[in-house]
């Protein structure tokens, strides 16, 4: 079910209302699962696979690893002593809705669209 953009945000922020559970501020584009919803990994892939099956988006090269990198693995700790690891991408709405529009999750398209 390909979206046009300002149907896709519409019914992508509708979404994110039906399925986010209370307490939350008010959605928009910008919204940032991790930084603003404080949601942890397992919630955002469960968001995800449901928002993907919902709205007949091909998952293509979506792993939720790359926005909630796993921490406190013993690389981590060793790499974390000399050097601070980049922060992961932000995970917003508005990258869920321009998937919903394009039909397919593209990472590099969707890194320059995250508000």
């Amino acid at each position: 079910m390909k979206l046009s953009g300002p149907d896709a945000l519409a019914q992508t922020l509708a979404f994110a209302n039906k399925e986010i559970p209370a307490p939350r501020g008010s959605l928009a584009a910008g919204t940032d699962l991790r930084a603003d919803l404080r949601m942890i990994w397992e919630d955002a892939e469960s968001f995800a696979d449901t928002f993907f099956r919902a709205f007949e988006v091909d998952p293509g090269d979506f792993e939720i690893g790359r926005y909630f990198p796993r921490e406190g693995s013993l690389l981590t700790a060793v790499t974390g002593l000399w050097r601070k690891p980049a922060p992961p991408p932000r995970l917003t709405l508005g990258m869920f809705a321009q998937a919903a529009a394009d039909g397919v999750w593209n990472s590099g398209k969707l890194a320059r669209t995250t508000d």
